[in-house]
């Protein structure tokens, strides 16, 4: 009797884990609106990571927007999981912040995940440059104007200890409207337009 006890135990686990991990592999880009895919493709091959005020008009990155736009899809949750392993290791690092704002249980299982990856980073173009090749070790980040290559783990211990949070102070809507306000105040200044 408690063998088979102990056996239907065993099988129960073995199916709950067998079953999380078909959930958490069934994501499917086609899950999102256009706007969340086109904000996932930003993310996934995100070359920089950067959160807050950058470069020398103080905008908001397309990265930072596009986490947002996840943020507010049905299924931002998988969506993000699926960048940790799925995307590139700066886009990764936007997944677990976005996790960490959107379900900490799922970010704590994804920092293990995301630690664990040793694959080598790719080489991408993006426009008129090329992104910086990380080593694996290392990832590209920008505060203010300052571009450097930083530890990953160093990088993930700073979005653990909620280090990006305070720099995170917009919801999207807003700061679609603070960007398009100092694009005109830049343009009425004659500024150069970031």
């Amino acid at each position: 009797m408690k063998q088979a006890l102990s056996l239907c135990l065993v099988l129960l686990a073995l199916v709950t884990c067998v079953a999380q991990a078909t959930q958490s592999g069934d994501f499917k880009r086609e899950q999102l609106s256009p706007k969340g895919r086109a904000a996932y493709e930003t993310l996934r091959s995100a070359c920089i990571f950067g959160v807050g005020r950058l470069g020398y008009g103080g905008e908001i990155s397309k990265e930072e927007l596009a986490l947002y736009q996840l943020l507010d899809e049905r299924q931002a949750v998988n969506a993000l999981r699926s960048l940790v392993t799925g995307g590139s290791y700066e886009g990764g690092l936007y997944a677990l912040l976005g996790l960490s704002l959107a379900n900490k249980a799922e970010f704590d299982r994804a920092v293990e995940i995301y630690n664990a990856r040793n694959d080598p980073p790719e080489w991408q173009a993006t426009g008129s440059f090329e992104c910086f090749r990380a080593t694996g070790d290392t990832v590209t980040t920008m505060g203010g104007c300052i571009v450097l290559s930083e530890s990953r783990a160093k990088v993930v211990a700073r979005i653990q200890s909620g280090g990006y949070e305070r720099l995170l102070t917009f919801k999207s809507m807003d700061v679609r409207l603070e960007r398009d306000f100092f694009r005109s105040w830049n343009k009425a200044w004659q500024l150069p337009a970031q």
